[in-house]
């Protein structure tokens, strides 16, 4: 089952949501403890995870411009 008008299947979609709930809780205590290394590196690895589930979920879509392999 694929999100209307998207090529992006629905459990895709909603793990999606999950990490950007995730991205959001990881910026706040970021916030909270500046000084806290490790949190910086996870908000940059769940930042990398959104981007690949986001263009392997999205991508090859043939109503975007572009050919398939730029996608």
């Amino acid at each position: 089952m694929l999100l209307p008008g998207t090529q992006m299947h629905i459990v895709t979609f909603i793990f999606v949501c999950i990490e950007i709930v995730i991205f959001f809780y990881l910026m706040i205590y970021r916030f909270a403890r500046p000084d806290d290394r490790t949190t910086f590196l996870n908000i940059i690895l769940i930042f990398l995870l959104i981007v690949y589930n986001v263009t392997g979920g999205l991508l090859p879509d043939p109503n975007l411009p572009g050919s398939y392999f730029i996608q």
